[in-house]
């Protein structure tokens, strides 16, 4: 097929019915792009139609452009310069795959060891623990909300006993601005990206979730957090670079995953928005913050102290059983 026509064309235009066998084996009608193959929108009412008369939905489409591209891909990789070059190692050397798998693996170790020496340093690395983290934290916050500290509460499921580091309202000039008119928390935790990341974060995200689901009383009333949020060392950009570093790929794979489901339970990120040097005039901004649910901004405050409410229903989210 045309690769022009692939890559330019309008899907709308080549739309035909399809028959399309569903995960519980059922048959649907649904719309499909004749030149990529894609289904387009929902399943089509089957009442009152002859299904026979419809053809199946062709997968094949599919199959035939990911081959494509992928021929495409393996023909332009072997013409790079990379490519020459790791031949001409494994060659020269008489090296097998699994001699140079270890021997770029070792180099890649190398340099990002490096890179991750030169990420520049900023005051917020001083912040190395639990402690630290929550007193800068309530310093900062405390022109924007009324901040209790470790608060106690019990969790609805289990009535097991929770506490939480910080539960936060917003004051009425957030409130103006959009912000939710309701309780919400923070869990805060200091994450090492070369330690036992993996176990630390999962029980973090996990505590939170469990928060979203818990009562906690304040001035004698009974309340359950709108929705919670994790701060951490991360949530600083220079610590989030060095996790982006990491020899070890899967480790910034898994803290996107982390954060995509914990959004599904009402669980998001706060972050930081680090000051920045004004080139011309050298003026230093102030400092601001973000609430993010995985990759959907909720509220802001910027670096000039100005507040915007960017997707109010990213903060409402209470998801059970099928999240489509």
């Amino acid at each position: 097929m045309d690769e022009n026509l692939i890559k330019n064309h309008k899907c709308d235009e080549y739309l035909e019915e399809r028959l399309r066998r569903k995960k519980n084996d059922s048959i649907g009608i649904v719309m499909q792009c004749t030149i990529c193959g894609k289904q387009k929108g929902g399943e089509k009412s089957s009442k009152n139609r002859n299904l026979r008369e419809i053809k199946p939905f062709d997968e094949q489409i599919i199959i035939d452009i990911e081959k494509a591209n992928k021929d495409r891909t393996d023909s332009f990789r072997k013409e790079t310069f990379y490519f020459k070059l790791y031949e001409k190692i494994k060659k020269d050397n008489n090296y097998t795959i699994e001699s140079m798998y270890s021997l770029l693996k070792s180099m890649l170790s190398i340099v990002i060891n490096d890179k991750v020496n030169n990420i520049e340093e900023s005051e917020f690395c001083r912040l190395n623990n639990e402690p630290k983290l929550i007193k800068w934290l309530i310093e900062f916050l405390k022109n924007d909300f009324y901040i209790a500290q470790e608060l106690k509460g019990k969790y609805i499921l289990t009535k097991q006993n929770v506490k939480v580091d910080l539960m936060l309202y917003p004051k009425k000039h957030l409130i103006e601005n959009g912000f939710a008119n309701e309780y919400f928390a923070i869990e805060v935790k200091y994450l090492e990206p070369n330690h036992d990341m993996f176990r630390k974060g999962s029980e973090m995200f996990w505590q939170t979730m469990t928060y979203k689901d818990s009562i906690f009383k304040i001035k004698e009333k009974e309340i359950i957090p709108k929705f919670t949020l994790v701060f951490t060392n991360l949530s600083f950009k220079n610590q989030r670079e060095k996790l982006e570093c990491r020899v070890d790929v899967d480790m910034p794979s898994m803290w996107r995953a982390y954060t995509h489901l914990a959004s599904h339970a009402g669980v998001g990120i706060l972050q930081i928005l680090e000051p920045k040097v004004d080139f011309i005039t050298k003026e230093v901004s102030q400092i601001g913050w973000q609430i993010f649910f995985a990759t959907r901004e909720y509220f802001t405050k910027d670096r000039e102290g100005n507040y915007k409410l960017n997707n109010q229903h990213v903060a409402k989210k209470k998801n059970a059983g099928n999240i489509s």
